[in-house]
């Protein structure tokens, strides 16, 4: 799926990006994605789920893998990711697993 450089940005862009960086944090800091891994992926030559069989939890690898959709009609929005219902996610928070637990656990002091 070539992207013409003038091509617009668009909002799934991010939402692709940001499962990279869900994905790097629960592989410890490893990328799911070398240069050449991404381009084969682009092609559909390149499955990363098994890079993802690291992650333990299931809920966590499907919305990862539900944010890199090849095809970017088939994102969610960020509002849908984060409509209760919506997206199944384990007990454990991307804040709780990158090491932030009191931003995860806590009320945010006003």
């Amino acid at each position: 799926m070539p992207v013409a450089p003038d091509a617009p940005l668009k909002l799934s862009m991010d939402i692709f990006a940001v499962g990279c960086v869900i994905a790097e944090l629960f592989l410890e800091g490893h990328p799911l994605f070398e240069l050449s891994e991404l381009l084969a992926y682009q092609r559909g030559q390149y499955d990363p789920s098994q890079h993802l069989e690291k992650i333990p939890d299931p809920g966590v690898r499907k919305l990862i893998l539900r944010m890199i959709q090849l095809n970017p009609d088939e994102r969610l929005s960020a509002e849908g990711f984060a409509k209760p219902g919506q997206q199944p996610i384990s007990s454990i928070t991307v804040a709780e697993r990158a090491g932030n637990r009191t931003a995860a656990t806590e009320p945010a002091a006003d």
